[in-house]
């Protein structure tokens, strides 16, 4: 599969990858990956990235059995080569949490503002990784709310 990584990873299922200077970033809990013109690099990072991408699915048999209507037959046609990316489940349930009254550049933001204040710097990088379950728990609502995150805060 000719994948389409800017609407796959920046398109509003995923908030935690950026792309700058013609790469895509994505922080995790333990670490940063990296994809340049397909070549995939990983800091700190053992993701299995066929398995988190979707390599291993027929998408084609996939696409020919929920196109049932003509609604699903014009988004197949119009956004191609997407594939539904197998996330990690705390940092899936907080950008669900936050996606409440948002737009996606306010999820992503919010992602990235608890990741500066309760993640852990990324050793050679300008990021961190997305903050442990516990992190998260321990952090008081008060701070919580100062990453944009208003009414939510208490659902973390």
């Amino acid at each position: 599969m000719n994948l389409n990584l800017q609407t796959t990873l920046l398109g509003g299922q995923a908030f935690n990858w950026d792309y700058i200077d013609n790469k895509y970033y994505g922080f995790t809990h333990n670490g940063l990956i990296i994809i340049d013109n397909g070549k995939i690099t990983q800091i700190n990072e053992n993701v299995d990235m066929d398995e988190y991408l979707g390599n291993h699915l027929d998408y084609e048999s996939i696409k020919k059995e929920i196109n049932k209507d003509k609604h699903i037959d014009e988004a197949i046609k119009h956004i191609k080569n997407i594939t539904v990316l197998k996330q990690d489940f705390l940092l899936t349930t907080t950008s669900y949490i936050l996606a409440t009254n948002k737009n996606i550049p306010a999820i992503r933001k919010s992602i990235r503002v608890l990741s500066q204040m309760y993640g852990t710097p990324i050793p050679g990088t300008n990021h961190n990784t997305f903050p442990t379950t516990k992190s998260l728990a321990l952090a008081p609502i008060e701070d919580l709310k100062k990453a944009s995150i208003g009414y939510r805060a208490p659902y973390l």
